[in-house]
């Protein structure tokens, strides 16, 4: 009996760590606050990535990183500039998963700051990939609230 619950604690913990973070909640278009709050947005192709220490087994480490800018949709900078950003720390995750990227992928990157390193919210901000179906959506919202003055 006493293995029996063993097993099945063990079970249930690894499922909880998995799902101890929920994924932020996609909408349809993105809200013009999400645009006005970040001072660049852009798309970048990641070049490289250095984690630091995680503060938690069950969350994606903080990271630094270095990426090719593909297009500039709130900034001044210019496509094909390299921009170095981090994750922000001393954050509340809320139970939000943080950040994750891979190298070599392209995202579409909301950002903090005017100068390198650009910070990049570690929960609670939108970051998609080229291949999330809210992409070209999104980066068609920004668009238009930009042309819009927002």
């Amino acid at each position: 009996m006493g293995k029996t619950w063993l097993i099945v604690a063990f079970v249930l913990t690894g499922t909880r760590v998995a799902s101890a973070c929920r994924e932020l909640e996609r909408t349809p278009h993105l809200a013009k606050d999400v645009i006005r709050f970040h001072d660049r947005i852009f798309v970048v192709t990641v070049t490289e990535l250095t984690q630091r220490q995680a503060d938690s087994h069950r969350y994606a480490p903080p990271f630094s990183m270095k990426g090719a800018i593909t297009a500039v949709l709130k900034g001044s900078e210019k496509i094909g500039d390299e921009i170095l950003a981090e994750t922000t720390s001393g954050e509340e995750a809320h139970a939000v998963c943080p950040i994750a990227l891979e190298t070599g992928k392209t995202y579409l990157l909301f950002l903090r700051g005017n100068a390198a390193p650009y910070k990049i919210p570690r929960y609670g901000t939108p970051y998609l990939d080229d291949h999330d179906p809210h992409f070209k959506t999104y980066r068609d919202d920004i668009k238009k609230a930009r042309e819009n003055g927002h």
